[in-house]
């Protein structure tokens, strides 16, 4: 029988050809360790890439920035050695975007508060100047009353001394030439308190100073009825309790000539007095009588000019001034 060689130095063992079989051998040997060369290539490679200093980031340029370095090879995807030399530089934030202020709210919101405060506040002074206006003109009235008083008062008393200040008057009395507003007479009615100088003429203007004279009317000392008007809550409202008279009450007419003393009567056709009457009845006023007769008027209710309040008196006595 022939001898098997172990196969170590052989050239054949079993039959097969040892030395194709340590050619593959030696073939896949070399194969991998060029594979395990190259990838150490590689790896030294990337390291020195890694290691090799990159420009500082402040001076790349306008077109580099974005768009990547000319030594930069594979796509836009960052792939590739040269990822960092190519690196984006982020550029400034964006600006802040304007805060949204909701309809309706902040400002806007407030601005129709601040209108209806503002509404509300010119309404309400509004309001209170007319308050007081209409609750401040009686005074008012009273006041410019008060000083037209003064006025008249010192004319009457200049008239009642001699001199050319008398003969006028005596010659105004005499042709009834008085002008409206000029003073005629001093009423005074001492149970209200009252002394008033009474004007020529019952226009609103003559009865600025109080009261007035009806120009109608006899003139005081003179037989008829002597009719006067006065307010009753403005311009010194010297009628303003008229009603409050009761017959019997006294009432006084002075003039730089004489002095006439009346007195309240029970009654006049059927009324009572004081009475209530049409602010239109002018009979109270057109009265004939061969009597002195003096009939004081004003407007009735308080403040109002619906009706007319009428107290009439009858001279008693009259003294002359010397």
């Amino acid at each position: 029988m022939p001898r098997r060689d172990s196969g170590v130095d052989g050239h054949a063992v079993d039959g097969r050809d040892v030395s194709r079989d340590l050619k593959g051998q030696d073939v896949d040997g070399m194969t991998r360790a060029a594979n395990r060369g190259g990838t150490r290539m590689e790896n030294s490679q990337d390291l020195r890439t890694s290691r090799t200093p990159r420009a500082p980031v402040g001076v790349l340029s306008p077109d580099t920035v974005g768009t990547g370095s000319g030594s930069r090879s594979g796509s836009d995807s960052g792939s590739g050695p040269g990822r960092e030399d190519g690196r984006h530089r982020p550029g400034p934030p964006p600006p802040p975007a304007p805060p949204v202020v909701p309809e309706g709210s902040g400002p806007r919101r407030r601005r129709p508060r601040k209108l209806a405060a503002f509404l509300l506040l010119t309404i309400a002074s509004a309001l209170v100047l007319v308050a007081v206006g209409v609750g401040g003109y009686p005074f008012y009235t009273d006041f410019q009353a008060a000083r037209h008083q003064r006025v008249l008062k010192s004319q009457l008393d200049q008239a009642a001394k001699d001199g050319a200040d008398r003969t006028k008057l005596l010659e105004q009395y005499r042709n009834r030439t008085f002008a409206v507003g000029n003073p005629v007479t001093r009423i005074l009615i001492p149970k209200l308190g009252v002394e008033t100088v009474v004007v020529e003429g019952t226009s609103d203007e003559a009865l600025a100073a109080g009261a007035g004279h009806y120009p109608q009317s006899p003139l005081p000392g003179d037989v008829g009825n002597v009719a006067i008007a006065g307010h009753r809550t403005m311009n010194g409202h010297p009628f303003g309790d008229l009603d409050k008279l009761v017959p019997g009450d006294q009432v006084i007419l002075q003039t730089p000539f004489a002095t006439y003393n009346y007195k309240i009567v029970p009654g006049f056709d059927g009324h009572a007095n004081p009475w209530v009457t049409d602010p239109e009845d002018w009979t109270v006023i057109s009265v004939t009588t061969q009597s002195h007769l003096l009939t004081l008027t004003t407007c009735n209710p308080k403040g109002q000019q619906t009706q007319r309040l009428v107290a009439r008196a009858e001279m008693v006595s009259s003294q002359p001034v010397t």
